[in-house]
């Protein structure tokens, strides 16, 4: 197994990636798992190469979002530059699967709470018009 060292971006403390992203490995259809922060995001998660420039740029599907990231990211690795193309390495699909599955289940979740909020707000509401309705105003 292929490992380097990065200075983390956050902390500026020494960082070893295991499998990074080299630039030979970069392709359509490649899992790779990444980290970085732009902003108030940040993000530590899977994805999938989607679109090459080849020897210069490449972009990504993000797992997180499910969308095609805007950033185009160098082929060159550059383990001191800033940026997550540094975090870069290839990941397996069994992780990509556990992450997506983990995030899907978080979404249902999500939807589940939000339907029982609807259906408790729709009684509250009932209750309320039955007794304005009794009202003499």
């Amino acid at each position: 197994m292929h490992t380097i060292q990065i200075i983390d971006d956050q902390t500026g403390a020494p960082r070893f990636i295991a499998n990074p992203l080299e630039p030979e490995l970069i392709r359509n259809g490649v899992f790779i798992w990444y980290d970085g922060g732009s902003g108030a995001a940040a993000w530590d998660c899977p994805g999938m190469i989607v679109e090459v420039i080849p020897r210069k740029e490449f972009r990504v599907l993000s797992f997180d979002t499910m969308n095609i990231r805007t950033s185009w990211y160098d082929f060159v690795l550059d383990t001191r530059a800033h940026g997550s193309r540094k975090t870069m390495r290839i990941a397996t699909p069994d992780e990509v699967r556990a992450y997506i599955d983990n995030q899907r289940t978080g979404l249902v979740e999500c939807l589940l709470q939000a339907s029982r909020q609807v259906q408790k707000r729709s009684e509250e509401l009932e209750h309320f018009d039955q007794v304005y309705r009794t009202l003499k105003l």
